[in-house]
């Protein structure tokens, strides 16, 4: 890691989510926390590959800043009290649906973010950060219930998502990124939490080396006094499995963020704006 010792260099905490989620994206981002690009990783405690994160994240040890990547829409429920209603979790807005018909309760959605973080604490990995899967805590409830499991665990950092207006090419893409407008959180909104500026969100799934250029240099020129910044991404393997459903091969181009972040360039890049890899303890 750099020593930040000069006001015109900035901090970026790299980000990989999804770690665990599936086999080909936990092999891919051991690469690139392998190459000393990725200094952070949110993982999916039920996600199909998080025994092979855990092992792997423990060799690497204090290389990388270890996450929870809170998640409701994916796998099957940790919460009995949720399992007993649906066979894999529904996703946010289902959720508040059913809360608001009585039919779960604000404390089983509790129950359920808890028993992800106790798995992962269980495997020794210090937890650093909290963050949600599918940007969930844009909703005010479940933010909210983030900031009250973060007091509880006595977890300092969160991200907060901002929005890349650039990177909007149709009505769809305006509608997206004013929702992150209107809806990130504030360090106001939970004193005791830092909230990091979190980017990638524009082009989440798809980053390339020739955006991370283009972005680098469009954030240094508009951030100029900010001592710190996340930068969110999805590395992995690519992968011909038929067991991912079409719908999260065909969001994600995971090959694509693994070839930027392992890239000579990329270092270069970092290295011509003064973007000093970090992770969240050296902040």
């Amino acid at each position: 890691m750099g020593d930040f010792t000069q006001s015109s260099r900035m901090r970026i905490v790299i980000n990989a989510d999804d770690c665990g989620y599936l086999p080909n994206v936990t092999l891919g981002i051991a690469d690139c926390i392998e190459a000393g690009s990725v200094t952070a990783t949110s993982i999916i405690a039920n996600g199909e590959g998080v025994g092979e994160a855990f092992r792997m994240l423990t060799a690497f040890g204090e290389r990388v800043d270890c996450g929870v990547h809170l998640n409701l829409s994916f796998g099957t429920p940790m919460s009995p009290k949720l399992g007993k209603r649906y066979t894999y979790l529904p996703g946010g807005l289902v959720l508040l649906r059913d809360i608001a018909r009585k039919r779960i309760q604000w404390q089983d959605i509790h129950e359920e973010w808890t028993l992800q973080i106790e798995y992962i604490k269980r495997s020794g990995l210090p937890i650093i950060f909290l963050n949600t899967h599918e940007h969930v805590d844009l909703l005010p409830p479940f933010r909210f219930l983030l900031y009250r499991i973060a007091r509880e665990y006595n977890i300092r950092w969160t991200r907060r998502l901002r929005p890349e207006w650039k990177q909007c090419r149709n009505l769809k893409d305006i509608i997206r990124h004013s929702i992150v407008q209107s809806f990130s959180p504030t360090q106001k909104n939970s004193p005791t939490l830092q909230t990091l500026n979190c980017f990638g969100f524009g082009l989440s799934g798809r980053l390339n080396i020739e955006w991370f250029k283009t972005w680098a240099h469009s954030v240094i020129a508009r951030l100029p006094k900010e001592s710190a910044i996340e930068l969110m991404c999805h590395p992995g393997h690519k992968t011909d499995s038929v067991s991912i459903p079409n719908k999260i091969r065909n969001y994600h181009a995971w090959h694509i963020e693994h070839a930027m972040l392992t890239n000579p360039a990329f270092f270069a890049i970092c290295q011509e704006y003064k973007l000093i890899p970090s992770r969240y303890r050296d902040l």
